[in-house]
């Protein structure tokens, strides 16, 4: 068979198909759904009320109620960094106050130590001797007067 000829027999029978009428369906009545089964005391629980989040959403971000979130958290954010640059000022005063107190100690010792080297041994003696006037009353310098102090053996 020829393809001009295998062209001519579908469309033969493509018109012939065309032509002839459909079979009649026959409709069936619609089956009513099996009644649903409640649970409970009988008694029909309203059901709540349901939110649409992205309707909800929505109109939240588009008021004005938004803007002033916004500008709320802002200003909240303004007074938080203040509060921290007062601490930190705070900080450093104290850092300050702190080094100036630290230099003042150092002088002052150093002012007692080259004091207590130019006014030689006396002033130790002095020293220990307003603590402990006698070696009887003090139990601490009767021990160590009746112990000889411990050599190394190097």
């Amino acid at each position: 068979m020829s393809p001009r000829a295998a062209a001519a027999a579908v469309a033969r029978g493509a018109a012939a198909t065309v032509d002839a009428p459909a079979p009649a369906r026959t409709r069936t009545a619609p089956q009513s759904a099996p009644p649903r089964r409640r649970s409970g005391a009988g008694a029909a629980v309203p059901a709540a009320p349901r939110y649409d989040f992205v309707a909800i959403l929505d109109r939240l971000l588009r008021g004005p109620a938004y803007i002033a979130m916004v500008g709320i958290l802002l200003a909240g954010i303004v007074f938080f960094n203040v509060d921290v640059l007062e601490l930190n000022h705070g900080i450093a005063r104290t850092d300050t106050r702190a080094t100036q107190l630290s230099a003042t100690t150092q002088r002052s010792r150093s002012s007692l130590r080259s004091s207590v080297r130019r006014s030689g041994s006396s002033a130790l003696r002095f020293s220990t001797a307003s603590f402990c006037p006698s070696p009887e009353t003090c139990a601490t310098c009767a021990r160590s007067a009746r112990t000889p102090p411990v050599r190394s053996a190097s």
